[in-house]
């Protein structure tokens, strides 16, 4: 069931998944949460997000995976990168699979919002 502005934020630091999650639920956005990308795709794909926030490391399935799977189905879901500034090889990657912008880490909640603010109508 799709639902209005739902992100769906993937990253395995969960202390980075609860600051975001309380961050955009304050600015009145739906959020899911997962610390995986096997665990995020399968959200995914059941929810029917608006936005991705998707972080690039991740165990079992990183970022640039489980955005080639969200790709190979959907190809206009905005999804944001977030990389860490040592990984710029793999953020090059996800934006040839797709990635509508990449962040870099350490993460400004500013700059992400009005990233998110292009996708979404709040």
């Amino acid at each position: 069931m799709e639902q209005s502005n739902l992100i769906l934020i993937v990253d395995d630091d969960r202390d980075s998944c609860q600051i975001l999650s309380e961050f955009f639920k304050v600015m009145n956005y739906k959020v899911e949460t997962a610390e995986d990308g096997k665990v995020g795709l399968e959200k995914f794909f059941r929810s029917k997000p608006t936005l991705v926030i998707l972080d690039i490391r991740m165990p079992i399935m990183d970022g640039c995976q489980m955005l080639k799977r969200i790709r190979e189905i959907d190809t206009t879901t905005p999804v944001i990168i977030i990389s860490a500034q040592t990984y710029l090889e793999g953020a090059e990657e996800c934006i040839k699979q797709g990635a509508t912008e990449v962040l870099h880490k350490p993460i400004e909640l500013n700059q992400l919002d009005t990233m998110v603010s292009r996708h979404l109508k709040s």
